[in-house]
């Protein structure tokens, strides 16, 4: 059997709502709701260094989600950049699972 197709986010691209040194936080519109999409850890150590300063300027105070979650150590952002995102899968919770950043639109 083999892998599963890899699905670019292509439709709606996730909106970067948090980040921190390993991870970054996506979310989605689903219409007037900010909608939390799980992690993506798989490429992001290697260019965050490069767009955090770009994420840096629009830090939020407080988590932008219409559902918070706890995140210890994570920056929230406002929802201003997109991303390219490639995932083998969306869980029943509406999670990325397998997901690999690629690059910040």
């Amino acid at each position: 059997m083999g892998a599963s197709p890899v699905l670019a986010t292509n439709i709606r691209p996730p909106r970067f709502i948090g980040r921190c040194a390993t991870v970054a936080y996506p979310g989605k519109r689903a219409g007037k709701e900010l909608v939390y999409m799980g992690k993506v850890g798989t490429g992001w150590s290697t260019v965050s260094s490069q767009i955090r300063k770009q994420l840096d300027i629009v830090v939020s105070p407080k988590s932008k989600l219409t559902k918070p979650i706890k995140k210890p150590n994570t920056k929230w952002v406002e929802p201003k950049f997109s991303g390219k995102i490639e995932y083998r899968d969306i869980t029943s919770e509406v999670l990325l699972r397998r997901s690999s950043f690629k690059a910040l639109k």
